[in-house]
């Protein structure tokens, strides 16, 4: 029987958030960019990754850096390196056979990644971050006598928070493996 469930949010994170605490900004932006890419873009790192195969001889990786394919076992079958081929494209090609078609059966062992975020990510991760930081309540505007604040909107009539921006999707389009 399962025990209780840890809280997905503290009020310790709200008040990192309400007090502008860059450091969780850019945490939560960074969350934010890697969930829409559907992987972790960089630092380049080794792993082993449990994927299903659909019975062709193709299987796709979530990953668009792929460096060194280390090992690859299919169906329980260890696979020859030497028959297979990495795309930029985030996939793997098998020259002689096909990928096992039951769930979880495929295991790919690869270093993937950039070494270090390419800058149109940074800058994404850091607008993201900023906006978060300007509004974190997501209030929309502020006025005090004289005074009128408006702050960017994310979204119609939403300011603040962790939101990509259609143009920023954009940019991260190229960073982002098919589903």
């Amino acid at each position: 029987m399962p025990g209780p469930l840890d809280d997905l949010a503290a009020v310790g994170d709200l008040t990192k958030l309400l007090s502008g605490d860059q450091a969780a900004a850019v945490q939560r932006a960074q969350r934010a960019v890697r969930s829409y890419c559907g992987w972790h873009i960089a630092p380049a790192f080794t792993e082993t990754l449990k994927l299903d195969g659909d019975g062709s001889n193709l299987l796709f990786l979530p990953s668009l850096k792929i460096g060194e394919i280390v090992s690859v076992v299919t169906d329980g079958r260890v696979v020859d390196l030497d028959q297979v081929d990495d795309s930029e494209a985030g996939y793997l090609q098998l020259n002689a056979g096909c990928w096992s078609p039951r769930p979880g059966k495929t295991f790919v062992v690869l270093t993937h990644g950039y070494e270090n975020a390419p800058e149109d990510v940074v800058a994404v991760v850091t607008a993201v971050a900023a906006r978060a930081i300007d509004s974190p309540s997501g209030r929309t505007r502020e006025h005090a006598g004289e005074i009128d604040v408006g702050f960017a909107l994310v979204g119609t009539g939403v300011s603040g928070g962790i939101a990509l921006l259609e143009h920023e999707k954009a940019i991260l389009d190229r960073y982002r493996v098919s589903s």
